[in-house]
This record gives structure tokens, C-alpha cells and sequence, in this order.
């Protein structure tokens, strides 16, 4: 773990090989180590094929105040902690709620996370209508099939398509990871997420990515 944590991926695979021998000889159980060597994959194949990108600034900000460091154009829509969404819309919805909710432009549809019939936080979207909100629904493609792993913190971009969320599973290198998907309309579904790498993902939590294309600029959170 700390050689993860410090980047060094290839001498944490050398390292987990090692062990992973040892275990074998003593008839002992590798499926912990199996699943580290897999994210030490993960990590090295990210790390070689880094873009270079610009953060043009940081802020550092106590976890649970982290939404006032956002400075996003109306155009973007809304990012409102799950403790502060208006009760007709949790009447609407069974269940734990993650971390985030996001609200388009239009105030008409929402995209939030859940937690469905086996415990694990699955991302759902619900519409209004007049004064009333749907049933949350579950996300075709991404919350109904089976994935290891907790869903949180979606965002979507004006297009309506795009949809970048946080998710820790097997596909992640650290806790949370940042991911992107977009809706198929001829197949009603999204299509498979993709991690999008570094530096926006590290072996630690990150999560919120959100583009606010009216001023050109990215956020995002990182532990």
C-alpha cells in the first residue's frame, strides 16, 4: 500500500508477485493480494499513459465543506449535498442516499446515488413533472448490472449524454475513482464507464469531476 501510494507501481507488482508465490506455498488464501496486484496493474498502465494537464489552482478545504470551493456558471446546473434536497424530492426516494445530488440546467431531472436491494450505492435518476418528482430509476447500463463497488457524485455535462461519476471497484486504482460513460439513445442504455486515468485519479479518493463549459473550467476532489 504505501508503495502505491507513493506511485511506485512497478516495485509493488515485483513485491505482491513475491508474496503471492509465498502464500501459494503455504496453501494460503491470495485473493486480497490478487486484488491489490490487479489495481498495481491499473496504476502502472495510468501512470505511462498520463496527459499533461494544467490545474491552474488548489484549494484545501475540510471534507465536508468542500462544495463551497465550487464556483460554477448557472448553466451548469446544481450540485446540492444530499442532506439539503427539497423534501418533495426525497418523498420520492427509498433507501441511503450518497454524498451528492446534481440538478441540470432546466431544474427538470436530477441524478443521485442510492443504495438498491443488496446495500451498494447504485446511481438513479429521477424527472419532475408540474410540482412532482418520479420514482428514482436506476441507470440502465451502469446501475443494473452487477459491478463491484459503491457509485457517487455524478455530474452531467449540458449535452444531456456525457456523465462523469465516482466509483471504487475493481477498475480503481485507489478508494474512489473518477469515470465516464455517456447514453446510447438508439440502445436506451449508458455504455461502458472508463476510468479517465491520471492525474485526475490517484490511490486515494477522488471524486466530482465537473466541467463548466460556459467558463471553460474543470473541478474536482481529491483526498
Amino acid at each position: 500500500q504505501v508503495l502505491m501510494q507513493e506511485y511506485r507501481f512497478t516495485e509493488a507488482i515485483a513485491r505482491l508477485d513475491t508474496e503471492i508465490a509465498e502464500a501459494r506455498k503455504k496453501n494460503l488464501s491470495t485473493t486480497s493480494l490478487e486484488a491489490q496486484l490487479q489495481r498495481a496493474h491499473i496504476g502502472k498502465s495510468m501512470l505511462e499513459a498520463t496527459e499533461r494537464v494544467v490545474f491552474i489552482d488548489s484549494i484545501s478545504i475540510g471534507r465536508e465543506n468542500f462544495l463551497e470551493a465550487f464556483r460554477l456558471s448557472r448553466n451548469t446546473g446544481k450540485i446540492l449535498l444530499s442532506a439539503l434536497i427539497p423534501s418533495e424530492m426525497r418523498q420520492q426516494i427509498s433507501g441511503t442516499l450518497g454524498a451528492t445530488f446534481y440538478i441540470n440546467e432546466l431544474g427538470d431531472r436530477t441524478f443521485f446515488s442510492k443504495t438498491d436491494s443488496t446495500g451498494q450505492m447504485r446511481l438513479h435518476t429521477s424527472y419532475r413533472h408540474g410540482n412532482a418528482w418520479s420514482q428514482a430509476e436506476p441507470l440502465s447500463g451502469i446501475s443494473t448490472e452487477a459491478s463491484t463497488g459503491d457509485a457517487d457524485y455524478p455530474f452531467v455535462l449540458a449535452d444531456g449524454v456525457t456523465l462523469y461519476y465516482a466509483a471504487q471497484g475493481d477498475e480503481s486504482i485507489g478508494g474512489y475513482d473518477i469515470f465516464v460513460t455517456r447514453y446510447n439513445s438508439d440502445t436506451r442504455r449508458f455504455v461502458k464507464p472508463e476510468n479517465i486515468g491520471m492525474p485526475f485519479n490517484s490511490p486515494y479518493n477522488d471524486y466530482l469531476y465537473i466541467i463548466d463549459e460556459t467558463t471553460g473550467i474543470g473541478w474536482f476532489v481529491s483526498d
